[in-house]
């Protein structure tokens, strides 16, 4: 009888440590936003299809800003894959190089239409709303402290990319003004 209350009682309190540990250690790593933003990034590539463009035979190649953090992250991401893709900072890509996705954050109501004709083929991707309604192709937006990627199909058509039913299926669809 009383080995079987000392077994209880050590039962009892190996349950409440495991308890309390589970408690005190979170369940699941918090990521940033930036985090979370360059892995969509390196998401997006897979979920859209460069067949009828010149870019479907090429390696897909990321390229993003100097100065942004979502993009070193990003390019982190993209050395860990070499074999599958490869980064380059817009101020290094070569004139007869192109991109598969790009991303901005700075100055897009001057970055977009440069960034148009110099890639034709790639998806330009930037920070909320507004930089869709400038002309941008997928933005990251805030929806219930969610990141999630809003898209305006419009601005994709040009480029002759597709774009899968799973990317859809998580997006925002930006809704173009009427006039």
């Amino acid at each position: 009888m009383r080995q079987r209350r000392l077994s209880t009682k050590l039962l009892c309190r190996i349950a409440l440590f495991l308890g309390v540990y589970c408690l005190a250690v979170p369940a699941w790593p918090k990521y940033s936003d930036e985090d979370l933003k360059a892995v969509y990034l390196y998401r997006f590539a897979s979920l859209a299809d460069w067949q009828s463009t010149p870019l479907a035979q090429q390696k897909t190649r990321y390229c993003g800003e100097f100065n942004s953090v979502i993009a070193e992250r990003l390019k982190a991401i993209v050395e860990t894959q070499p074999e599958a893709a490869t980064f380059s900072y817009l101020e290094e890509v070569d004139p007869q190089e192109s991109c598969h996705l790009v991303f901005v954050e700075s100055n897009p109501q001057t970055a977009l239409p440069t960034l148009k004709l110099r890639y034709p083929h790639a998806l330009l991707v930037g920070n909320g709303e507004e930089f869709v309604r400038l002309g941008g192709m997928i933005a990251f937006i805030k929806v219930n402290n969610r990141i999630l990627p809003l898209i305006s199909r419009k601005h994709v058509e040009p480029s002759q990319i597709r774009l899968r039913a799973q990317l859809l299926s998580i997006a925002q669809l930006f809704e173009e003004p009427t006039q």
